[in-house]
């Protein structure tokens, strides 16, 4: 009987903590609109074009148990390579885990490629792979790749440069390619180099001004004696 009576607003007010326990669902027009705009910045961000590829870079590598000969890893026209590493980490175990994906073009043909298993372990109970052809729906690989994407990391294929790592899921590895990549580290070689020049130029440039100082000593001294009075010998 206790327990129909808790049904009852005025019965279970004693038991109720304060606050709403669930916030209201928002309505089906507010949450279609706020999806298609979610939608059309993602699809803005995947209009960005992209830095050059480097030729024969970690990001234009096919994975080599691919099966089929000649396979190219598909870039759309904005560079967006297809092709994502991802690894996880269980602090409980210690065990690193990594899941890989790829969109690979042979010909006309388009495939989804997944490759996943343990780091460090090479047998077929913990690494396997497998690869599934989406025949010419280039629509229906790249799908099948950003919704396992999403699934492995919580973060849109479109935002994999503007996320961080979510709780509990897997971390996405950025892959070698981009140019952009080697104009930053050459920056950074060349602000080293001119950190050392100063450096080295430094005591060079302090001995030089200590000599500087050295000899306007010595003319003030010449002038000084030059400018004093003779003494009479009596």
């Amino acid at each position: 009987m206790q327990g129909l009576l808790l049904r009852q607003r005025k019965y279970a007010a004693y038991y109720l903590v304060e606050g709403d326990l669930l916030k209201p669902f928002p309505r089906v027009s507010e949450a279609l609109k706020l999806q298609k705009e979610a939608d059309a910045l993602t699809k803005a961000k995947m209009k960005v074009k992209r830095p050059a590829i480097k030729a024969g870079s970690a990001l234009l590598k096919v994975d080599p148990l691919f099966s089929v000969k000649g396979g190219k890893i598909y870039v759309d026209k904005q560079r967006n390579a297809y092709n994502a590493s991802t690894q996880f980490t269980d602090i409980s175990t210690g065990i690193n885990k990594y899941y890989n994906l790829q969109v690979i073009q042979t010909n006309t043909t388009f495939h989804f490629f997944t490759r996943w298993g343990r780091l460090g372990a090479d047998d077929k109970v913990t690494n396997d792979y497998r690869q599934y052809s989406h025949g010419q729906s280039l629509k229906s690989a790249i799908q099948a790749f950003e919704s396992k994407f999403f699934g492995l990391t919580g973060i849109a294929f479109a935002d994999r440069f503007d996320s961080s790592q979510q709780p509990g899921r897997y971390a996405i590895v950025e892959l070698d390619g981009y140019l952009h990549d080697e104009t930053d580290e050459s920056e950074n070689k060349t602000d080293m180099n001119k950190d050392a020049t100063t450096a080295a130029d430094l005591p060079v440039k302090r001995e030089k001004r200590e000599q500087d100082a050295d000899a306007s000593d010595n003319e003030r001294k010449k002038k000084k004696v030059k400018n004093q009075p003779s003494s009479s010998v009596k």
